[in-house]
């Protein structure tokens, strides 16, 4: 499930992927999803980055370190992300956005 300022979002495509210590989380597809990268060493887990493309009107991006904010969280087999990302909103790509984020993922 996937929260875009407060439009949820339920993509039927959800896949987990996981090198060393980093998990790699895709929902959708190409054209409309997300993708999240948690390092999962890291104490509490974190989200690296999430990259939103084209849901609820948004597209855009948090990378640690990089503006915005994002926090993560592991429960009952579920990675849940929430946070800011920068962006655009797709009916004017040329106007700046911020969208407030919650993706869920059960993998």
């Amino acid at each position: 499930m996937v929260t875009v300022n407060g439009h949820e979002v339920r993509p039927h495509l959800v896949r987990c992927f996981q090198l060393q210590w980093y998990r790699t989380i895709e929902v959708g597809n190409g054209d409309s999803g997300a993708t999240v990268v948690i390092d999962q060493w890291a104490e509490p887990i974190t989200a690296k980055s999430v990259r939103i493309r084209n849901l609820a009107g948004f597209t855009g991006m948090y990378s640690e370190g990089d503006g915005g904010s994002a926090k993560a969280g592991f429960g009952d087999s579920t990675f849940t992300v929430s946070g800011t990302a920068e962006g655009f909103n797709t009916v004017a790509p040329d106007q700046p956005a911020t969208a407030e984020f919650r993706i869920a993922a059960h993998c």
